[in-house]
């Protein structure tokens, strides 16, 4: 029998993501269980990490706004992290290192990442400008 790694006596990775609350959008009853918009916490983590990762290229620059917008999607992530902390902690009363992990690189890209490039725009890249 299969059981993940990040299940230890602390807690179970695998009781959290296979709850209702791994479905967020049909939790809140803003779309039909089991459609396709019906997306799991690692697929909607997947995009939320890929803008992360393509914010400081070139392709970051094509965002309208790019420090503004970096700034509202990590302040959502940021409600999103508290919200499934709240779940974790005091609905579920179990413990995730893999969602703690998330929760902790959501607010480090906040404070580190998404508030100083807002208040001093122009750290990353942009096209038809020179270093």
């Amino acid at each position: 029998c299969y059981e993940p790694a990040c299940n230890t006596r602390w807690g179970s990775c695998s009781a959290v993501f296979s709850s209702e609350y791994a479905r967020p959008l049909s939790k809140w009853g803003l779309v039909p269980s089991g459609s396709a918009l019906d997306l799991s916490l690692p697929v909607a983590g997947i995009a939320n990490y890929g803008l992360y990762l393509f914010y400081p290229t070139r392709l970051g620059s094509l965002l309208p706004v790019p420090e503004t917008t970096m700034l509202a999607i990590s302040f959502a992530s940021v409600l999103f992290s508290l919200y499934l902390l709240y779940v974790l902690k005091f609905i579920l009363q179990d413990f995730c290192i893999v969602c703690t992990t998330f929760h902790v690189i959501n607010f480090s890209t906040f404070f580190f990442v998404a508030l100083p490039d807002y208040l001093r725009p122009g750290i990353h890249p942009r096209p038809g400008k020179s270093d």
